[in-house]
């Protein structure tokens, strides 16, 4: 991101600080996105690593997250998503509890 000091700028400088790229075509932009998950799916975390080092600028990421940084993520979250998360961890694992060894549908609520 590109800081700008508004009062500082000539008229000039605030039109072209306004200015939005040009915009891609749907389709490239589809295109691009396809290529991108092809090339997990093809590569896995290699094409993972090189993406965010080709598009992000960072070398050497760390794509798994220390203990640490999950548990600061999960302390920070708003109290109402942490229960919307724990009831849907809650659910899944009801579905599957209820599911062990049954060749049957099963129907649990919320599900």
């Amino acid at each position: 991101m590109k800081r700008v000091n508004w009062s500082q700028l000539s008229a000039a400088e605030r039109v072209s600080a306004l200015a939005r790229a040009p915009s891609t075509s749907s389709q490239e932009l589809v295109s691009g996105v396809s290529s991108i998950i092809e090339r997990v799916r093809r590569s896995g975390d290699r094409a993972l690593i090189e993406l965010t080092q080709q598009l992000d600028g960072i070398d050497s990421p760390q794509l798994k997250p220390d203990e640490a940084h999950f548990l600061d993520a999960v302390a920070s979250l708003d109290e109402t998503v942490s229960k919307a998360l724990d009831q849907a961890i809650s659910r899944v694992e009801e579905f599957h509890a209820a599911c062990q060894g049954s060749d049957v549908a099963c129907d649990v609520a919320g599900v």
